[in-house]
């Protein structure tokens, strides 16, 4: 072979593997179209150059502001440009990793770089400037969680109630809501659907985002305190997996409502300024007991509380030969 075809092949090689000889480089970005409110979730994004996989990261300098990891994504592109009948394809490569954030300090935060290494190398982001934002309190929301027990067995279920209140005469006004609970993210516990019998005919349940996830949540009209309420309720299921005090974190509640006069805008429109608000459901405990040993049937599989089982049967008939 000679030494030209020899250059060539090389150079070909080095195409085929797209960015395997280049140099990598690593940068943090923030979700910041939006402001961000102290609490609240918000995406923190480390994007890789020059590859297509992932890294591995040390978040732990930013524990601070309780990340999760939200998954990664290949975000490579191919361009094809054709120039004097001359065709030019170009590939960049681009892998995305992505955490969730939340902070609970108000003002403007530096979140420092972080350590990512790749292929036995470290690199190290930039630093990001966040500005956070306390939302408002208001007595136009209420919020309340209410578990069915204080005291259970490991893997006895404990219903959580779930309730979310909002002046009628404010509820038109409504353009956002979104929780943050903690407890169902919990690695003490097995969180279940509900069983929830609804009328015939009733409203159809609404979805509203919890944990960045839609969760349904039935609706209804109460009054309290002599005043006419929206009350929104979602049930959930939790079961112990471990015995010992649980903490259930504080929970809290966004709503997003528009406030002020009605402003007109160009080509005949209007807008109403938006405006946040929370409310917080207080921190509770679960006590969690063992189940007893002593005396415990051989046939015993876990359950523990009250079940009842069901059965039915489709077919009408039986072929008996």
């Amino acid at each position: 072979m000679s030494f030209g075809k020899y250059i060539l092949l090389i150079l070909i090689a080095g195409f085929l593997c797209g960015n395997a000889f280049g140099e990598v480089g690593v940068r943090a970005q923030v979700d910041s179209d939006n402001v961000i409110y102290v609490g609240e979730p918000f995406g923190y994004h480390i994007v890789l150059d020059g590859v297509n996989k992932a890294g591995q990261v040390d978040i732990s300098p930013l524990n601070a502001y309780m990340p999760q990891y939200a998954g990664g994504s290949d975000r490579s592109q191919t361009s094809v440009t054709i120039i004097n009948g001359k065709r030019t394809k170009r590939m960049s490569h681009h892998y995305v990793m992505s955490y969730r954030l939340r902070s609970n300090t108000e003002g403007l935060v530096k979140l420092g770089g972080v350590n990512v290494t790749f292929e036995g190398k470290t690199y190290r982001t930039n630093d990001v400037k966040v500005y956070f934002v306390d939302p408002a309190k208001t007595n136009m929301v209420d919020l309340e969680i209410e578990l069915s027990k204080s005291r259970c067995y490991v893997d006895e279920p404990v219903l959580m109630t779930v309730r979310l209140f909002i002046l009628e005469y404010v509820s038109r006004t409504v353009s956002g809501v979104s929780f943050n609970m903690p407890v169902l993210r919990s690695d003490g516990l097995f969180v279940e659907e509900a069983l929830v019998e609804r009328a015939k005919g009733g409203a159809q349940p609404l979805g509203l985002m919890v944990d960045g996830v839609q969760m349904a949540f039935d609706r209804g009209n109460v009054k309290r305190k002599g005043v006419n309420w929206i009350e929104l309720t979602m049930s959930k299921v939790l079961i112990p997996r471990r015995s010992g005090n649980l903490l259930v974190d504080e929970s809290t509640v966004s709503v997003d409502l528009a406030v002020g006069k009605q402003v007109r805008i160009r080509w005949g429109g209007s807008k109403r300024q938006i405006k946040r608000f929370v409310e917080k459901a207080p921190a509770m405990s679960l006590e969690v007991l063992a189940v007893p040993q002593l005396g415990k049937p051989e046939s015993f599989y876990g359950l523990v509380g009250k079940y009842s089982i069901e059965t039915s049967v489709d077919l009408t008939s039986v072929d008996v030969s």
